[in-house]
């Protein structure tokens, strides 16, 4: 059987998908995915989350999960929706093998144009050049993009992975118990944007019998950063 044989009953609903770092999950993810379920709302779409496989604090599969528990805590039913994949175009090809043909790609801040043009890009080349039956092969003949930026009518950024690792870091430097508590604190309205009660939920979870909290202070603890070009360490 050869692989368009298996597309010919290809959805016809549209697919609202994003691909992200997140290192780690937290409460300013939660704003593109109610951006990313809004949208796929107003398009009776699906929608679909790719995280990168990049190794931070946090593994590719714990990445996932806390990214769930997030969205759950927050009210957003979001288990088969997130995934992850080793690169950005694995997963457009996931999408279309999956029978997606019409798509919207949605990104935050500082990421949207720089990720929208590579699956952009690779689209139109894949259209003229590449054997529908190679593996890799997806084309949507409707690709779209949106920001997730106010002008857009998203939250845009409210906080950064950058704000909850430093602060995790304060928390793992300080002997003294009440600056450890004081430290602990800070890196909680760091990771949940000031929303107390969001905090207060996420404290309370545990995913492979370790807390949010606990998960991150053991990635810097392994001396874990993003696997990328220039860092010489990484999780495995």
């Amino acid at each position: 059987m050869k692989l368009f044989d298996l597309f010919e009953s290809a959805t016809k609903s549209p697919i609202v998908f994003s691909f992200s770092n997140c290192n780690p999950p937290h409460a300013g993810h939660l704003g593109l995915v109610k951006f990313i379920v809004d949208t796929a709302n107003q398009n009776s779409a699906d929608w679909c989350i790719y995280l990168s496989e990049s190794v931070g604090v946090m593994l590719p599969d714990q990445k996932v999960e806390w990214l769930v528990a997030w969205c759950e805590a927050a009210g957003i039913s979001a288990k088969g929706h997130i995934h992850h994949v080793p690169k950005i175009h694995q997963s457009a090809i996931d999408l279309y093998q999956k029978g997606y043909r019409s798509a919207i790609f949605v990104a935050g801040e500082g990421d949207f144009s720089k990720y929208y043009q590579i699956i952009k890009r690779s689209n139109q080349y894949n259209a003229a050049n590449v054997d529908p039956n190679d593996p890799k092969y997806f084309y949507f003949d409707e690709l779209r993009g949106r920001e997730n930026t106010a002008s857009e009518g998203g939250a845009g950024r409210i906080t950064s992975g950058t704000s909850v690792r430093t602060a995790a870091q304060q928390v793992a430097n300080e002997a003294d118990t009440d600056q450890k508590n004081s430290a602990t604190n800070i890196f909680w309205k760091a990771a949940s944007a000031g929303n107390k009660d969001l905090a207060k939920t996420m404290s309370k979870i545990k995913i492979g019998g370790k807390g949010y909290l606990q998960t991150i202070l053991d990635g810097l603890q392994s001396g874990a950063k993003i696997n990328r070009s220039g860092n010489k360490k990484a999780v495995t």
